[in-house]
């Protein structure tokens, strides 16, 4: 009653999705991002199996951010921009090992 948690999560779940898009597109990965912005779920396209998905949230979990590969996630209102932004930080490094690891996606 006190907050707009509600504006400031979803605020939160769009930083997020417009930084792991960026990302993505960086490191040549295509997302699909699904669900309310305050929870998302992110999944690589063109990958059926979940191959890309459990390598990258390994590696996210690697760099310090934990993204599950197969279901939605869930923001609140304690979660603030330099929280997001080190999740991005997070899967952008993961994002990196994978394409010099050889993950590629079908166009």
């Amino acid at each position: 009653k006190q907050t707009d948690a509600k504006t400031h999560m979803i605020s939160m779940g769009e930083r997020l999705r417009g930084g792991l898009a960026e990302a993505a597109r960086r490191h040549g990965f295509a997302l699909r991002q699904t669900g309310p912005a305050q929870m998302p779920m992110v999944l690589f396209d063109n990958d059926a199996d979940l191959r890309i998905g459990n390598a990258f949230g390994l590696a996210a979990l690697r760099h310090g951010a934990y993204f599950h590969p197969r279901h939605n996630m869930f923001l609140c209102a304690a979660h603030q921009a330099a929280d997001v932004d080190r999740g991005i930080e997070a899967a952008d490094l993961a994002m990196r090992d994978l394409a010099e690891a050889g993950f590629v996606q079908s166009r």
